[in-house]
């Protein structure tokens, strides 16, 4: 993914892409949930979610510099240590929130690893915590990233960025 996306940013913008990475989580997770007991079906989705997912963090990469220029133009303070960092933590934090969340969802099933066969509901619980729980997750990261468009001021802030450099320099 990181060899194709900046490609497609540069052709249709990051919120683009970003919102096509969430429809691939969106419709991976919904084609797991449908799987059932195909393995084939199941892996095809894995493989859209996971083309999503790539979508996603090629792009949240790239955009977290957008949002230390956002910060300097619109504050005047500069702070990638601040925003890289709290990038990082938030990722951590949600991939330990969702694995827990995934956990209980299975728990509450009634889930027992030394059991020879799962009972129907924990099967239900395994398909729903594996397919359905990340397609609603997937709808809200599509919110947001509906709701956050840098790409439509980037260029302002980047343009008045470097006039307020080349007026500092000159000065």
């Amino acid at each position: 993914m990181n060899l194709i996306v900046p490609s497609m940013v540069r052709k249709w913008g990051k919120q683009k892409i970003l919102i096509l990475g969430s429809l691939c989580m969106i419709a991976g997770s919904v084609v797991i949930g449908l799987a059932g007991a195909s393995f084939g079906l199941a892996m095809f989705g894995v493989c859209i979610r996971g083309a999503g997912i790539g979508f996603i963090f090629s792009s949240l990469f790239a955009m977290t510099a957008d949002v230390v220029d956002y910060g300097e133009w619109k504050f005047g303070i500069r702070s990638e240590g601040l925003v890289n960092s709290c990038t990082s933590f938030g990722m951590k934090l949600g991939i330990g929130f969702g694995l827990a969340i995934g956990s209980w969802i299975i728990a509450l099933g009634g889930y027992d690893g030394t059991a020879a066969v799962q009972t129907e509901s924990a099967v239900a619980s395994i398909k729903f915590a594996f397919g359905y729980s990340g397609a609603i997750f997937s709808v809200v990261v599509l919110i947001l990233c509906v709701m956050m468009n840098l790409d439509k001021y980037i260029v302002q802030i980047q343009s008045d960025l470097e006039a307020k450099a080349a007026s500092e320099r000159k000065a």
